[in-house]
């Protein structure tokens, strides 16, 4: 059985136009058109019932048939819910659940037992069960509940400042809840679990905040030298005045002495003057140059980002057993009053709070489990110069994990047993091996060697010191104790336009180049008895994904198109295995190219007619090599020892006719050859392969 019922959008209401709360909602301009729905927007459930029986008789003597019933009810809804719209949350939540029961118990009666104990059943009349069914017992007994609850929320933030050109927030929360009912175990078989998710993400365009304020502004024109009407006789070179004096005569004026051909002025006074001018116009524009110069760089190092996401997420899951309630929680959610007879409190259900309720009253013991991820990220990226762009992102995630083993006792009065607790610990990282013309990359497996003490015991953090590169931060005294959570930068760049430069132009039409680098660094850690953070394993591993990438669109050649792609890769991990103080070492590298020609309209000869197909002809190779290598630190002075290592190669042409929209066909021949390298215990081998490929589309 199932029904939908679908509301639509229609049913809301306008605060602003609420008597009495309207006029204050009107004064938040930005949200007087808000929208409250008073109603969802969809709703659904389901029932289903499900009866089965299965007889089974094996052949011999004496041997009694296999008989088993089933009856079961399984109900569901689901609720879809807009809460605002055009305010300052705008919520929409979603809203699900599924109760799985059992009607088994109505259907048979046992009647006896067998010689090794097994019950001995028989049917129920169908009036019989009906009758159970409707006088109570209408769904049977619950074993299986499960409900997710999820809220989001993508605020509007308001006009003031701009804010909300700039700058953007989601948020969002999630739960999951679960509840079984061992019918085997009556008093250990109840459990109940949550698991949630916090999601909070933030976006600010930083270059469109800030880059107005870095703009240079145009100087405008003095419009006052011009001569306007009424400034009579003003800008007049010498001689008679034309306004008349007192007497109503002319006034004759000497005329004025004009500097020489040399442009001397006959005042000394002025001379120095000029000069002091002179120098005072020479200082201020050398400080406008340097202002100028200091804030481009400002610009360019801090402002020149086009935007700034910030996102943070946690997880939570937490299980507990051997419940004494018997309901399954649906009644708690929807009820005012919480009762842990009707099972887990609304708290625990949506994930808000860690206590299930209280402990059956029984012997025997059960373990409570608690874990915790957390994880943020943060990703920019900018232009460089024309055509160039990078992306750069950060990371760091910890976490912990807590199992309690609780020992149960009939009075109530239970007790922890032992108690076991784990962590993890994962960042973006900052190694980059040590390359001759850059010295002040000193980081490596020597420098690993070099800071190990194996008095002090510190391969741990020689590990983390002696892998970094550039360590500024860990140098920091402010920092220092924080520095392994911080997490590093790593970066992909891209540049195109490159068929501009004159190499390139001759023959090409599009090019581009590009290099990501990323690198990772976790560690697992325990608590003792004691209470300390015991490191119980360390990784580093980084690689240029590529190193160098070329892509190439070649201008048309035999009136068809060329392109391909030329890529170097390498990748580079360390494990630490500090009880036997060995650091494994794996490196790979990877080169590899393709190319590829393609034409439309390729006459082709077939049977005395010619068909125009579309034909491309590619040739792809890679060449990978991958080692292994183990390096004892209680041998500081010895050098890795191979223990694997295997080189690959890949030659692949392919010819490849599209004859229509319907048929396709390629011939090929792939190449693949296996070496060992090292210590590699394998054996090489060679494969040759040739195939006629043809796909055949009906329809």
């Amino acid at each position: 059985v199932d029904y939908g019922l679908s509301l639509g959008q229609k049913n809301f209401l306008y605060p602003a136009n609420v008597p009495g709360i309207g006029n204050v909602v009107k004064v938040f301009s930005d949200y007087k058109n808000v929208k409250v729905y008073y109603l969802p927007q969809t709703f659904t459930t389901n029932l289903s019932l499900n009866r089965n029986y299965s007889y089974n008789l094996s052949r011999g003597l004496n041997v009694q048939p296999n008989i088993a019933r089933d009856f079961t009810a399984v109900r569901n809804a689901d609720l879809k819910w807009k809460l605002t719209e055009g305010g300052f949350l705008n919520l929409d939540m979603s809203y699900n659940f599924n109760l799985s029961s059992s009607l088994t118990y109505l259907i048979e009666n046992v009647i006896g037992y067998q010689q090794n104990g097994r019950e001995i059943k028989t049917g129920r009349a169908d009036s019989e069960i009906w009758g159970d069914i409707f006088s109570g017992d209408f769904f049977g007994r619950s074993f299986r509940y499960n409900q997710n609850f999820a809220l989001n929320s993508n605020p509007k933030l308001p006009t003031l400042w701009g804010l909300n050109k700039f700058l953007t927030l989601t948020a969002s929360y999630s739960s999951g809840y679960s509840w079984s009912n061992d019918f085997a175990q009556a008093d250990l078989g109840r459990s109940a679990s949550f698991s949630n998710r916090i999601n909070i993400g933030t976006t600010l365009k930083l270059k469109s905040l800030l880059g107005p304020l870095f703009e240079s502004k145009t100087e405008k024109k003095d419009d006052q030298t011009k001569v306007q009407p009424n400034q009579r006789g003003r800008d007049r070179g010498p001689g008679r005045d034309p306004q008349p004096n007192v007497n109503n005569r002319p006034v004759i004026r000497e005329p004025q002495v004009q500097n020489d051909s040399l442009n001397i002025p006959t005042d000394t006074s002025a001379v120095t003057f000029a000069q002091d001018s002179t120098v005072k116009r020479s200082k201020g524009e050398s400080l406008k140059r340097i202002y100028g110069s200091l804030k481009g760089g400002f610009r360019w190092l801090l402002v020149d980002y086009e935007s700034i996401r910030l996102g943070f997420s946690q997880d939570n899951s937490v299980s507990r057993g051997a419940l004494r309630g018997g309901g399954t929680g649906l009644v708690n959610f929807w009820n005012v009053t919480q009762s842990y007879s009707n099972g887990p409190s609304r708290m625990f259900m949506l994930g808000l709070t860690h206590d299930a309720g209280p402990k059956a009253l029984a012997t025997g013991t059960v373990n409570d489990n608690f874990t915790q991820r957390n994880n943020i990220t943060l990703n920019t990226n900018r232009p460089l110069w024309e055509g160039a762009q990078i992306d750069v992102n950060w990371k760091v995630g910890w976490g912990i994990s807590k199992t309690s083993t609780i020992g149960l006792s009939p009075t109530g009065i239970n007790r922890v047993v032992s108690t076991s607790t784990n962590g993890n610990l994962d960042r973006s990282f900052v190694s980059i091996p040590k390359i001759f013309f850059l010295p002040f990359l000193n980081s490596g497996i020597d420098k690993v060697k070099e800071l190990y003490n194996p008095q002090q015991d510190n391969l741990a953090e020689a590990f983390v010191e002696g892998f970094e590169s550039m360590p500024l931060l860990s140098k920091l005294p402010v920092l220092k104790e924080f520095a392994q959570y911080i997490p590093r930068p790593n970066w992909s760049l891209t540049w195109d336009g490159l068929e501009k430069i004159s190499f390139f132009k001759s023959f090409a039409n599009r090019v581009s180049l590009n290099h990501a680098y990323t690198s990772n660094y976790s560690e697992g850690w325990r608590l003792s008895q004691t209470g300390n953070r015991d490191v119980q394993s360390q990784k580093i591993a980084y690689g240029f994904q590529p190193l160098v990438g070329l892509n190439l669109g070649f201008k048309p050649l035999w009136k068809g198109n060329l392109s391909g792609n030329i890529r170097y890769s390498t990748t580079t991990g360390y494990d630490l295995g500090l009880t036997t103080k060995r650091i494994s070492e794996s490196f790979s590298k990877e080169i590899g190219f393709t190319a590829a020609f393609s034409k439309a309209g390729l006459e082709v000869p077939l049977f005395g007619i010619y068909l125009k197909n579309d034909v491309e002809f590619s040739l792809s190779y890679s060449n990978s090599k991958n080692t292994t290598v183990i390096y004892d630190m209680s041998k500081k002075n010895e050098a890795g020892t191979p223990q694997d290592g295997t080189a690959r190669t890949t030659l692949e042409p392919r010819v490849k006719m599209v004859v229509s929209s319907k048929v396709t066909a390629s011939i090929f021949y792939r190449r693949s050859s296996l070496k060992p390298e090292g210590a590699a215990r394998i054996q090489g081998s060679t494969t040759n392969e040739y195939g006629l490929d043809v796909r055949i589309t009906i329809q």
